[in-house]
């Protein structure tokens, strides 16, 4: 009788120190369902904006690849770009971040980092060109009267339009 109840004991505090986290931190009916981690791995993409989005991409900064990044924002097929890239986004222009999740998404994991600034700090940045990329609404564009930088040399602008 002394060993049952000795086993009881150890029993319980096994399941006390193991059990009970392990039914916290598992997903016990994960592992006798069907998916495997390849057919169940996919990203939900949020629901592209509708409306009119420019992103102007300093030259400085990507030399080699600009013609790369320049297919990759306008929608087409690129090849393997071996460069990061940091895009700006007004905190204000909602529909501009939720535009550049989307395309952060599009791109192998921290690829590109997206930051969301001062709708002030931002349009500085854009007048004074010290910016990597800029993704911004033609709304807040016009309502902040931001010159896009369409005709100087050391930019280039992309038009994106959201459906």
């Amino acid at each position: 009788m002394r060993i049952i109840k000795h086993m009881i004991v150890v029993l319980i505090a096994l399941f006390m120190i193991l059990g009970i986290p392990a039914l916290y931190y598992l997903d016990i009916p994960a592992y006798f369902s069907d998916e495997d981690a390849t057919s169940s791995a996919t990203i939900d993409l949020p629901d592209q904006p509708s409306g009119i989005y420019y992103v102007v991409i300093n030259k400085e900064h990507h030399k080699e690849t600009q013609s790369l990044w320049e297919d990759f924002f306008s929608g087409k097929d690129t090849s393997v770009i071996l460069e990061d890239i940091h895009c700006i986004a007004a905190d204000q222009d909602i529909n501009a971040l939720i535009m550049g999740d989307i395309l952060k998404a599009r791109l192998p994991e921290n690829q590109m980092k997206l930051r969301e600034e001062n709708i002030t700090l931002t349009m500085s940045k854009l007048d004074a060109g010290s910016f990597d990329t800029i993704i911004i609404s033609k709304d807040v564009a016009d309502v902040q009267h931001a010159e896009l930088p369409f005709e100087k040399e050391g930019f280039s602008v992309i038009e994106l339009r959201g459906e």
